[in-house]
């Protein structure tokens, strides 16, 4: 009979190490008896983890990118279908952000896009799972809110959105277009993708309301480099 298992235990100088332990029974001088080998395993099993989590996030914000958003909050559908709650999901983007690089080079993009995240996590709640999932487009899943309260959340971004752009000047205007839909957890066949799409479609809905009405999103440059 052979046996394999890992067990978690402490070393004396109270870090973590991961065992594996592998035993198997056998004859031995005519008894039965049992041998095994002990591996400690603790450097692959941070290995592991660290590449699961580089596949996981997005390496310039730190956020999940979207199969790490995708895979966190598929468990989420699952307990709110159990609990019989809502989901709100909000859409986000940066305004122009071809612009910016265009105009002020791929560096001032990023920095755009690593002002919008910060922004965007200051604005939410730290359980809040808050994802870029590509180019310009954030994502934000609130935990736990009321339906109710997607106008305050939204309201509560762009306060903070006016904040940032007070405080750190750039030759770019930082905008942040928006849409929220919601799931109803009693449609048994709907999709964490489905609700994204949902979300997207009210975020260039916006947009398209706003066409003509809005400021360029590229401005004078207002002096000053504040980080």
């Amino acid at each position: 009979e052979h046996i394999e298992y890992t067990v978690h235990g402490l070393r004396k100088n109270g870090t973590t190490i991961v065992m594996d332990i592998r035993s198997v029974r056998g004859m031995h001088n005519g008894r039965w008896a049992v041998f095994g080998t002990v591996l400690d395993m603790t450097a692959r099993k941070q290995m592991e983890d660290a590449l699961e989590a580089a596949a996981l996030l997005d390496p310039l914000t730190g956020f999940y990118n979207r199969r790490g958003f995708l895979t966190v909050t598929s468990r989420q559908l699952l307990v709110a279908r159990r609990k019989k709650q809502s989901l709100i999901l909000i859409a986000a983007d940066v305004d122009d952000l071809k612009t910016i690089n265009d105009t002020f080079g791929h560096a001032a993009g990023d920095e755009a896009l690593v002002a919008a995240a910060k922004v965007l996590r200051h604005s939410y709640r730290e359980a809040d799972v808050v994802a870029r999932l590509g180019g310009d487009e954030f994502v934000v899943f609130p935990l736990d809110a009321s339906v109710h309260s997607v106008p305050l959340l939204l309201e509560r971004l762009e306060a903070n959105l006016q904040v940032w752009r007070e405080q750190h000047p750039r030759p770019y205007v930082l905008s942040i277009s928006t849409g929220s839909a919601v799931l109803d957890p009693s449609n048994e066949s709907a999709t964490i993708e489905e609700l994204l799409a949902q979300a997207d479609s009210d975020l260039y809905r916006h947009k398209r309301a706003r066409v003509g009405t809005k400021p360029s999103r590229v401005a004078p440059f207002w002096g000053g480099v504040g980080e």
